[in-house]
This record gives structure tokens, C-alpha cells and sequence, in this order.
């Protein structure tokens, strides 16, 4: 069955909405607004990334090139290639870019790793629950929802019947990420 999902339900910034397929779709993808001088430091993930420029300019660095790209152009950057953009003209950059991957996996190369470090509770349809405190989670940029942190534990535990989970208590820490 098909379903929609707002792109504010995903927002994570002014800037930025992501939709990590987890148990949905095998692809993440960012829908991404910036201005001059602004965009994503460099990083690298171990699988290629597609950028679609729908409007403005971007100066993407990747591996050893600089690109200048406008709108109505498609970038494809090799998987563990350093990357990153800057909106590069003073219109709005708009652009959205696909991960091959149900989550973003991403080591970041300039800008520090972020964990959220959190309690929660889980309980099942089936009666029972679990609960874990002090739990640490590699996340992608410097915040996350209760939402995507509940969907986060679910998929990375492979928990099955699960019937609500609470976010109990929660802090953004930098700190190199312990996987890929």
C-alpha cells in the first residue's frame, strides 16, 4: 500500500528534511535549501550519492574536482569519495540528493560526529516491553526527532510487534561515531 509522508514530518532544519527509507524503501533521501556559502561540509559514505540541482548554483568538491553546477543537472558522486557543496550564486540552491541505503551512513571529514545519548521505553502489542538507559546512537548531522530516534531503535534492534516507543530523556553529544 502506498503512503505519503509531508516533507515537514521529516524537516530536521530550515535547511534540511530527510527520509531515511528504514523498513519502507531501500533509499534516504534529503531535500535541501541553501544560500551562498552554505551546504554540507565534506564527508564520504561507502555507497554512491545522486544530487538532482533543481535550482541555483552549487560548487561541489568531489574527491579532487570542483564542479560549478546549475539547476536542471544530476551529480553522481563514486561511494568513499570526500564530497560536499556551497551554494554558490546569490538565488536559492535547491537540492535534493539520493542514498542508496535505508539509512544515511556517513563519516564526516571537516564538521564533528554527533550521538545522541538517550533512555527509553518500548512496549509491545503482544505485552511486555524493554527499556535501555544511557543507549548511544551515531546520528547523521547535530539533531534528531523522538521520532526518528523511536524508528531508529526499532530498526536497529529489529524489534518485531512494536506497539509505542518513549523517548525518555535525550542529549546531543560530539563524538566520533563508532560504525561506518
Amino acid at each position: 500500500m502506498a503512503f505519503v509522508i509531508p516533507i515537514d514530518e521529516v524537516r530536521r532544519s530550515e535547511r534540511a528534511a530527510l527520509f531515511q527509507g528504514r523498513g519502507h524503501a531501500p533509499v534516504s533521501i534529503f531535500v535541501l535549501t541553501y544560500q551562498r556559502d552554505q551546504g554540507p561540509d565534506l564527508h564520504l559514505h561507502p555507497y554512491p550519492e545522486v544530487f538532482v540541482v533543481q535550482e541555483g548554483t552549487a560548487l561541489f568538491t568531489a574527491g579532487d574536482e570542483r564542479l560549478t553546477v546549475t539547476g536542471g543537472h544530476i551529480v553522481v558522486v563514486p561511494p568513499d569519495t570526500p564530497h560536499g557543496f556551497k551554494g554558490a550564486g546569490d538565488d536559492t540552491l535547491r537540492v535534493v540528493s539520493v542514498h542508496p541505503s535505508p539509512s544515511v551512513i556517513q563519516t564526516n571529514l571537516e564538521a564533528p560526529d554527533h550521538r545522541v545519548v538517550f533512555d527509553f521505553e518500548a512496549e509491545f502489542e503482544n505485552g511486555g516491553g524493554i527499556q535501555g538507559q544511557d543507549f548511544r546512537l551515531d546520528i547523521h548531522g547535530s539533531d534528531i526527532s523522538d521520532e526518528e530516534l523511536a524508528e531508529a531503535i526499532v530498526h536497529d534492534m529489529r524489534l518485531l510487534l512494536v506497539k509505542e516507543v518513549r523517548i525518555l530523556k535525550k542529549e546531543i553529544v560530539e563524538e566520533p561515531h563508532k560504525r561506518g
